[in-house]
């Protein structure tokens, strides 16, 4: 178990496609734009996480689930506080999720999963975070409150083994983690930019 300074200075901040042309600094002035890599970093060092000391940086896990299948993830950061707390945090580079985004929440329910069944963590001593390095926003999730079971996933990836997994195009797909991935949420974005315009 071994503790590291998050920020590297050396390493480049890892963007999607879609963020690299970031729509924000459309107005900006010429010759006052902040690269947003900077702007990034700018936000994430006037955060409260700059101050902390992780216990893990991009931490990998593997969740096994019913049915034999495994989930494989990585977390940004993984904290624990002086009371005994947990706190897993993912940063986030893109735009914040619509409040009607119904699976927003996944990601930190899987952590959540993998904290109890890999470090025992009992979940109410665990907190898991989104930090919106673009705004500045941090939202910290009880994990009690989370309540996707393993039972869940292994529905979910049945649905998707099935092919009865159809992409439904919204407001979510600007915050998508898998925009990159998927041709319906790309066509979605691209026409309601062109729409915009």
């Amino acid at each position: 178990m071994g503790q590291g300074r998050l920020e590297d200075p050396e390493e480049p901040v890892d963007l999607a496609p879609e963020e690299i042309g970031d729509p924000a600094r459309a107005h900006e002035p010429p010759g006052h734009a902040v690269p947003l890599e900077q702007k990034l970093k700018s936000t994430w060092q006037a955060s409260r996480f700059s101050g902390m000391i992780p216990r893990f940086t991009e931490q990998a896990f593997v969740l096994a689930i019913s049915d034999g299948l495994l989930v494989r993830g990585r977390i940004d950061a993984v904290y624990v506080h002086e009371d005994g707390t947990w706190e897993l945090v993912d940063y986030k580079t893109g735009r914040e999720p619509d409040e009607a985004d119904a699976v927003a929440r996944l990601q930190l329910a899987i952590y959540s999963l993998a904290a109890q069944e890999v470090w025992k963590v009992d979940p109410s001593r665990l907190n898991l975070t989104y930090f919106y390095l673009g705004s500045g926003r941090a939202d910290p999730i009880p994990a009690i409150e989370l309540t996707t079971t393993g039972n869940d996933l292994t529905a979910m990836f049945g649905q998707v083994q099935s092919g009865r997994f159809e992409p439904r195009p919204g407001v979510i797909c600007h915050s998508c983690d898998f925009l990159r991935f998927c041709s319906a949420g790309q066509r979605h974005v691209s026409d309601n930019t062109t729409n915009e315009d």
